[in-house]
C-alpha cells in the first residue's frame, strides 16, 4: 500500500459502501478523493471536505457542515467540512453524494464542450503539444483524461521525448486543471515517484531517483 492510500484508507473505507471504490491523490495540502476521474472531497487530518450539490448546501449548513475557506485552493466554498454527527451517520447523507456526483459531471460535459474538446484548451498545453499527443492516439482531452498523465508521459518517451519533469507537471495539470505554477512541491514529489515506479514496471529505467 502506497503513503497516499494508507493516509486515506480510513475515509475510502467510511466511503466504500456509499460510493463504491475510491481513489485518493495529492490536491494542495489536501488529499482529493476521487470516484473515477471526478473529484467529490478533500481530505486533511481527520478532515472531510465534501463537494456539496448546490441543491444541498443549506440543508447541510443546517445540520453543522462548515464551508472550507482556503485561498489557495479555487472555488473552496463548494467544499463542506462534515461533522462527525453525519460522518456516523453517512448512509442517511448518501443522496448528497449521488447529487455531487452528477452535478460535477454535469460541470464537467459543460467544461469539454464548451471547450470544443480541444487538447491545446487545457492548461499547460498548447499546440505543439497537442501534436506530439496525436502521435501517441491521444486525439481528445477524453484520451488524455482516460490513459492519464503518467502512462502519456512514458509513451512520449518511448517516441523520443526527453523524461523532463516539466513535461510530466504540464500533464498532470492538464488533466487536473491546475497550472504548472499552482502544483505544490509535494504533489510534484509524489508524482515523480509514482511515475519511476510506472517506468520501472513497464520495463524502463527509472529516471527521476528520489529519496
Amino acid at each position: 500500500m502506497n503513503h497516499i492510500n494508507k493516509q486515506t484508507q480510513d475515509i475510502r473505507n467510511l466511503l466504500l459502501p456509499i460510493v463504491g471504490e475510491t481513489k485518493a491523490k495529492t490536491y494542495f495540502s489536501y488529499y482529493g478523493i476521487f470516484q473515477d476521474d471526478l473529484m467529490f472531497g478533500l481530505y486533511k487530518e481527520g478532515h472531510f471536505y465534501l463537494k456539496l450539490a448546490e441543491k444541498d448546501v443549506i440543508n447541510a449548513l443546517n445540520l453543522g457542515a462548515e464551508s472550507l475557506i482556503d485561498p489557495k485552493i479555487s472555488k473552496t466554498n463548494m467544499f463542506y467540512l462534515l461533522p462527525d454527527t453525519i460522518l456516523d451517520n453517512l448512509v442517511a447523507y448518501a443522496h448528497w453524494f449521488t447529487h455531487s456526483l452528477a452535478e460535477i459531471q454535469i460541470s464537467k460535459i459543460s467544461f469539454y464542450t464548451q471547450r470544443k474538446k480541444k487538447i491545446r484548451s487545457l492548461p499547460n498545453l498548447n499546440i505543439n503539444l497537442e501534436r506530439a499527443l496525436k502521435r501517441i492516439n491521444i486525439h481528445s482531452v477524453e484520451d488524455l483524461i482516460e490513459k492519464g498523465e503518467i502512462n502519456v508521459f512514458i509513451e512520449l518517451i518511448k517516441i523520443g521525448f526527453d523524461p523532463d519533469p516539466n513535461l510530466l507537471f504540464k500533464l498532470y495539470g492538464a488533466v487536473n486543471h491546475q497550472f504548472i505554477y499552482t502544483l505544490s512541491e509535494k504533489t510534484k514529489r509524489d508524482l515523480l515517484a509514482e511515475t519511476d515506479e510506472a517506468l520501472y514496471q513497464a520495463g524502463m529505467r527509472k529516471r527521476f531517483h528520489l529519496n
